[in-house]
């Protein structure tokens, strides 16, 4: 008769608890998405942000170098000149807020930094009581046109919603060429050398950032060329992930670019000196 009650009440308890365990993991299931979709969402936010903000320094830098045009006296001069040196930095950490900018980054990123560092330069000169020259001014009107460009596509992808808003590690954003069936599948170095990369101005002048100083020979790399292979083997023992190489940047420190992403929005980005095997870059939106 006890061992009958017992069974019964086994028969009774055991599917109840089989509910109960089958009503958790489900709960934890819809938790686990609801998390994903979360950080999906905010990840989304993060890079309209950017890129809102990256447009809006462009066009701004845009308008202060196009006033700079028209105005007369040294003190208008240096106010608008120390402006678009702030737009500049403004611009940068923009562009450090998104994993991959569809273009040959280092170019647009030197671009950038260099019409802040070309206003720092023109306000030191105006400063010392000196006044622009003719090659100065056409310089002025070339950054405005090309600010003013950029700022354009930026605001109009952003408008058609033609941006990355999850682990995006295509390569063909500021290309000239606009058509819509550039899906990015090529890598890093076959869209620098087939998209038609925009140009930008060369400016001359005496700056940390100017394209003499950038002919300097890199320090601080030793040894010999590293194959990709190796490489990725370097950069997957530095992440603890298994890594997809998107091909060789030939920048002015060559190197391995690679990437990873899952189906929740998780990313990161790191390149691998091709002298020495050096960690380049690294980029990730958490430690995890």
């Amino acid at each position: 008769m006890e061992e009958r009650s017992k069974r019964n009440v086994l028969h009774i308890l055991l599917p109840s608890l089989l509910a109960i365990a089958l009503g958790v993991a489900v709960w934890w299931g819809f938790e686990q998405k609801a998390e994903a979709a979360d950080y999906r969402n905010l990840t989304q936010s993060m890079y309209r942000r950017a890129y809102g903000d990256l447009s809006d320094s462009l066009y701004d830098m845009e308008s202060n170098l196009a006033k700079l045009q028209a105005v007369n006296t040294p003190a208008q001069r240096i106010l608008l000149l120390d402006e678009i040196w702030r737009l500049s930095g403004s611009a940068v950490s923009s562009m450090s807020q998104i994993p991959s900018l569809f273009l040959d980054t280092e170019a647009l990123n030197q671009f950038v930094v260099r019409v802040g560092d070309y206003a720092h330069a023109l306000t030191k000169k105006t400063m010392a009581g000196e006044e622009l020259t003719q090659e100065e001014v056409d310089s002025i009107s070339q950054l405005r046109d090309t600010c003013h460009t950029l700022a354009q596509d930026t605001a109009q992808r952003l408008a058609d919603g033609d941006i990355p808003l999850e682990a995006v590690t295509a390569e063909d954003f500021y290309s000239q060429t606009q058509t819509a069936e550039n899906t990015g599948e090529n890598t890093q170095a076959d869209a620098q050398e087939d998209a038609g990369v925009m140009e930008f101005p060369t400016l001359i002048y005496d700056g940390p950032f100017s394209e003499s100083a950038e002919k300097l020979e890199p320090k601080g790399l030793r040894g010999e060329d590293i194959s990709q292979e190796e490489a990725q083997q370097r950069a997957q023992a530095f992440t603890g992930r298994t890594l997809t190489c998107n091909g060789l940047v030939e920048a002015s420190i060559p190197a391995y670019d690679f990437s990873y992403s899952d189906e929740n929005g998780g990313w990161l980005e790191i390149q691998i000196t091709r002298q020495g095997g050096d960690i380049l870059w690294f980029m990730s939106p958490s430690s995890s």
